[in-house]
């Protein structure tokens, strides 16, 4: 839940945004990983890879990607307003503006530091604990459906369109889940990324925390937050 600060006279104005990304004055907070679909593949993982691999392959197999940030960074009496979740294309299918869905994972997953730099779009076989399209946890913890454990309604639902281009999640869905790992932070698993899961050559490439060449384009989590309350304001 949101909160409301209640009192005569104007409301507190907005602080300076949080910014979560990896490597940013030092934070280091961020997960990543692609999950692959198909027999071949779906042993196998990606976390160390600098790309996020995102919706219907040309050999007709899905991609799908988690994303983290640890929220320990902000301050508990902190009021979050907005929250934005930023990932930067790096390479389009066929298909370039299409819309993606941002859901709300509901296990605990393992990053990894498998880099399968050959073939980015298959993954390489996965280590013990690695996310994979089978695992949460390889060898350790299976997802309850293949393809990973997630709220069914979409948290948020952002375009992405060529490459070099930004796709923004925002809105109350996407605050809700950070006021809920607020509450209870080992409930934050982050979330599941999905792309248009129908059409054939459809899958995206956005950078990951991997990413070195540019660190603003890695994924990035920016709150909003409210200047603290002042003197005779109530907070609830």
């Amino acid at each position: 839940m949101i909160g409301l600060l209640s009192a005569a006279g104007p409301s507190p104005a907005a602080a300076a945004p949080l910014v979560l990304r990896e490597g940013l004055d030092g934070y280091a907070g961020t997960a990543d990983a692609s999950v692959f679909e198909g027999a071949a593949y779906e042993n196998n993982s990606a976390g160390a890879l600098i790309y996020l691999i995102v919706g219907r392959t040309n050999q007709n197999f899905t991609r799908r990607g988690l994303v983290r940030f640890d929220l320990s960074a902000l301050p508990s009496d902190a009021v979050v307003t907005d929250a934005t979740l930023r990932l930067v294309v790096d390479r389009s299918g066929m298909s370039e503006a299409q819309d993606f869905t941002l859901h709300r994972a509901t296990r605990a997953w393992g990053e990894g530091s498998v880099n399968p730099v050959s073939d980015p779009g298959q993954g390489a076989p996965a280590a013990a604990g690695d996310a994979t399209w089978l695992s949460a946890a390889h060898q350790q913890q299976a997802w309850t459906t293949p393809g990973g454990d997630y709220v069914a309604t979409a948290s948020a639902t952002a375009n992405g369109a060529g490459p070099g281009t930004e796709t923004v999640f925002s809105g109350a869905g996407l605050l809700a889940d950070i006021e809920a790992w607020r509450a209870d932070p080992a409930a934050n698993h982050g979330w599941v990324v999905r792309g248009d899961e129908a059409q054939r050559r459809s899958a995206k490439r956005f950078y990951t925390s991997e990413a070195a060449s540019d660190a603003t384009d890695r994924p990035t989590l920016t709150l909003q937050l409210a200047e603290p309350a002042p003197s005779g304001w109530t907070l609830y």
